[in-house]
């Protein structure tokens, strides 16, 4: 499930997404086209052209899907609470995948020090012939 944080604004009209048609400016839904922009509901139904504004290509008006805006997102160590539960390999897939998704997205001060943080502590766990064999692996690629 795609989940956009509370802070976040439609690319088009920059206004905060809402699901509350109280607030000024009414709902104002987070939703994804075909080619995975997310925009707010009433800019995606004042679209003129059924074509992504960002990137120019075309999605069906059917296949629009509504996002959950999580208002009380979990706090980095409540997300991360379960490592312990994990074995080796999914320990590192998981990292890895905090990784790839920071990179991707970006990241601030504190999720990024808690990913150093949790990786630093899997590497302590690791004997060195793992992380050297991890190393040597990541390097045949």
């Amino acid at each position: 499930m795609l989940i956009v944080s509370p802070s976040s604004t439609c690319d088009v009209c920059l206004e905060l997404y809402s699901l509350d048609e109280n607030q000024p400016g009414g709902i104002r839904a987070p939703s994804a086209i075909d080619c995975g922009h997310v925009f707010c509901s009433r800019c995606i139904d004042s679209f003129t052209r059924l074509a992504c504004p960002l990137c120019r290509s075309y999605y069906d008006p059917r296949a629009v899907r509504r996002l959950h805006v999580d208002m009380n997102p979990p706090s980095p160590d409540e997300r991360n609470s379960h490592l312990d539960d994990l074995d080796t390999d999914e320990r590192k897939e998981h990292l890895k995948s905090r990784l790839i998704s920071m990179v991707r997205r970006g990241a601030e001060g504190v999720e990024f020090q808690t990913l150093l943080r949790d990786t630093s502590s899997w590497l302590k766990e690791q004997s060195a012939d793992d992380v050297s064999e991890h190393a040597v692996s990541r390097l045949a690629r």
